[in-house]
Order: structure tokens, then sequence, then C-alpha cells
């Protein structure tokens, strides 16, 4: 599943910065793990969709099996083993294994990180707390915002140092070691985090959903069924508290954290996809109890135990079919839109002294498909952004001899509204075309042209609209 079309993607948004500046971001002291493996994998297979993509891959083939590894020592392998099913099938997993970006490593790294802190306070063996920060360390070098893991287990260990009842069957020594352990590494890497949250907040952002748009966009990539199958195990897993108060601060704390710093800056779901191995262990549990508290009614044919097994796994089976639109969705919706089709469309009607304007979005790959053959721009923002002088920057096209080709995004949210109705006053929709999905998401691209010959222009577009690209 995650092999196919690999190579073959478009790349697009902040892969961006992965392609193109993977050799000096790897240097630096900010998420330098996957821009070092990005670097190595283009000199070992040469600079391609493939190579970039192979280390999230990577990453994300291996999360599978350590999922299961790990965790069926923890829920029972039942449980598990539904939770790896559940990842096989997540389009937000899937998505990351084929996106050239750190996710998926810090996935992984999630995954192990957490076990090895629950196994460190279960058995009280400080060998686990040595992988549990190892693997913390790792994880911060993928993404900085792996510390709220190493920030949440810091709450439990200190709720274990002060209740009797956690004390009980938790190590209070290994809980002590950790506590201590992490305020000595937050004091040494705050002035880090202190100067990356000053550079962050001095940045020209302008995407953030806020509060209440976060929360609605992290149920909409963990997607219903699983995000609600998580809920309900967690209240039932909350019957055993040294488990259930365990998961309850270890994904609590970095998703309440996300919501709070929605209220003052722009951030992603993903800063918190280091906790997201834990949503998938409660849906799992979830399934498996079920299971458990289904009847079996006796029969003494395969037909009727065959009947039983499959009503025994109907939570599992709720869910899974839940998700099917979407799954099928990434893989028609991916196959069936390349931004090489907006840049084939523009070569059809470009003629000499035209002049080209993609506005994909602020870091867009038309010109890396265009091979060179299309003359440049420059970059006027992005096209979604309100706050950009649209009016102002386009000024100067509207009255240009020839024509100017303007290449937009066809998504849910709305174009900014002064360049779209820029657009429809100077400008003539010559192209669109549109990917094929079974779910809510929108996406494709529009091809307009303004300047003083605009429809002539138009006229050379010659392929019916929306007419799908066919990979091969």
């Amino acid at each position: 599943m995650r092999l196919a079309g690999l190579g073959v993607w478009e790349f697009a948004y902040d892969e961006y910065f992965t392609v193109f500046e993977a050799g000096k971001r790897y240097l630096s002291w900010i998420n330098p793990a996957y821009y070092a493996l990005t670097t190595l994998s283009f000199s070992v297979f040469g600079f391609n969709e493939w190579a970039a993509r192979l280390p999230a891959l990577v990453f994300a083939t291996l999360s599978l099996p350590v999922f299961y590894f790990c965790w069926s020592r923890v829920i029972g392998a039942a449980a598990a083993l539904t939770g790896v099913l559940l990842i096989t099938l997540s389009t937000w997993h899937l998505w990351y294994s084929q996106f050239a970006r750190f996710y998926s490593g810090v996935f992984l790294l999630g995954t192990v990180a957490y076990y090895a802190y629950y196994r460190a306070l279960r058995d009280d063996n400080l060998v686990w707390l040595f992988w549990f920060f190892l693997c913390a360390a790792v994880g911060t070098l993928f993404h900085l915002t792996f510390v709220l893991a190493v920030f949440a287990c810091s709450v439990f260990s200190l709720a274990v140092l002060a209740s009797k009842t956690l004390k009980a069957v938790h190590s209070a020594r290994a809980a002590r070691w950790h506590f201590g352990i992490c305020v000595l590494c937050g004091v040494l890497v705050l002035p880090l985090i202190v100067n990356v949250w000053s550079n962050w907040q001095g940045s020209d952002q302008f995407w953030g959903y806020g509060p209440l748009g976060t929360a609605l966009q992290l149920a909409k990539w963990l997607q219903m069924p699983i995000g609600a199958a998580a809920l309900v195990g967690l209240v039932l897993m909350l019957r055993q508290p040294h488990l259930g108060l365990f998961f309850l601060i270890a994904t609590g704390i970095p998703i309440g954290t996300l919501l709070l710093a929605s209220t003052i800056t722009d951030v992603r779901n993903e800063y918190v996809f280091f906790c997201v191995p834990l949503i998938f262990v409660l849906a799992g549990y979830l399934c498996a109890e079920v299971s458990r508290w289904m009847p079996r009614p006796a029969h003494n044919n395969k037909l009727g135990r065959a009947s039983g097994a499959i009503v025994a796994q109907a939570a599992l089976i709720i869910v899974l079919v839940s998700t099917l639109p979407e799954l099928v969705s990434y893989y028609t919706g991916r196959a069936t839109l390349h931004v090489r089709d907006a840049v084939e469309q523009t070569k059809l009607g470009f003629r000499p002294g035209d002049r080209v304007l993609p506005l994909v979005n602020l870091h867009n790959f038309f010109h890396h498909y265009a091979n060179g053959e299309l003359p440049q721009e420059p970059t006027l923002g992005d096209p979604l952004d309100d706050r950009v002088t649209w009016p102002e920057k386009l000024r100067p096209y509207a009255a240009t001899r020839g024509c100017v080709w303007i290449i937009v995004p066809v998504r849910r949210q709305a174009l900014a509204k002064p360049l779209e109705a820029w657009l429809f006053t100077h400008a003539a929709l010559a192209w669109r075309t549109q990917s094929q999905r079974f779910d809510y998401k929108v996406e494709g691209y529009e091809l307009f042209v303004a300047g003083a010959e605009q429809k002539q222009c138009v006229a050379r577009i010659v392929a019916p609209p929306s007419e799908p690209r066919r990979n091969p």
C-alpha cells in the first residue's frame, strides 16, 4: 500500500523545504534528522520523488511491527493487532509514509518512547528509561515538538510520586529518576526552545485555525471513527486507573498544549504526531474489548462459527468500513491530479513574450515540473492569504501585452477574496481540473488568462476542461 505511487505522486506543500533546502537544513540544530537522511538518499538514488520519500516510507513501514511488538505487551495481542490494522488503513499515517517530511519518524519514535517509559515505571527497570531518553533525543532531532512527549511523561511521573494508588503499581524509583532527568534536561534546552518560539512568533504566518478549528482539523486527520473509538477506549481503560491515567496524560498534555498554543500562534496537528500511536492503541483496545464482550453462540458447523467470529468483530468492522471512502480517495485523488497537468496546459497555450504566474501556494513545484521551459515571475504570496495586497501586486499584469497565465489551486478553502475578485474582473478561466475522490476533500487546479490578448490565449487551450490525468 505504501509503495504504490511513491515515486509518481507530485511533490506538494512543505516537501519544498525537504527537496530544495535539505542540503542546508541538515546542518541546523532545528529538526536536522530527516534532512540529513534525505541528503543521503539523494546522493545514493538521485534527485527524485522516490528518493526524497524513501526515509519516510522506511520509518512508516517499521512502525507497524514495532507498534505490535511494544503494545501487545501492555494491552494484549488482539488489541495491538487491531491497532496495527487501523494504522495500516489510516490515511493520515499513509500520507506521511509517502511525504518527504519528518513525521513518520516522529510516529515511530513516539511509539517506542512511550512504551519504554511505561515499561520503566511498570517493571522498575531503569534500562527502559535509557531507551526512553534516547528515543526522545532522536525524536527532537526529527521535530522539536517531541519535547512535549517528555513533558507529558514527566507530569505522569510527578503524579506517581504524589499518589499512593499509583505508587502501588508503578515504580517510585523510576519516576524519581525520570522526573529529575527531565528537570535537568529542561533547564538545558529551555534557551533553545525560547529562541525557537521567538523566531516562530516573529515569522509571517497566516494559516492557523484557532482552538476550535485546530480541534476539528485533528478530528478530520485522525478520522472520526478512529478518534471516536479511541475516546471510548480511553473511558474503558480508565477502569484501570494506573493504565488509563497514563494514556490520558500522555495524549491529553500534548493535544491540550497544541490547542492552547493555537490561541496565540499558528500550529499544525502534525506537531503532536508523536502521540498518535497511543490513539491507535486506545482504538484497538476498544475493538478488542467489544470482541471479548460479544456473545459467541455454540455452532456445530463452520458457517455458524465463521458468522459468530464476524459478529464478534463488529466494532472493528464498523470503524474500517467508515474509513474506506477516505482510503480509496487517497489513491484516486493522487492518481488523477498532478501539477504537471497545469504545466502541460500552460505550455499548450504559451507563446514567446507571455508571462507565467503560478500561485499554487507560497512554495510550489510548478517550475520544477516545467523543467525551466517557462519564464518565472517573482513570488507574490500565498493565494489563500487575504493579507496580501493582491490588486496592487497584480495591477502590472492586467495591461501586459500578450498573455499572463495564472495558475491557482482549487481547495475547499476559498482563494483570498481580493485575489478572487481580481481574477473575475481582469482574467478569464481557460482550464480547470479536479481530482476524483469519494470523500469531502476538494483539490484541483485552475488556469486563468489575463492580459491584452486573453481571448486569443483561451482559444489556444484545446484540451477539454476537467480531464483527469491518468498516471501510468
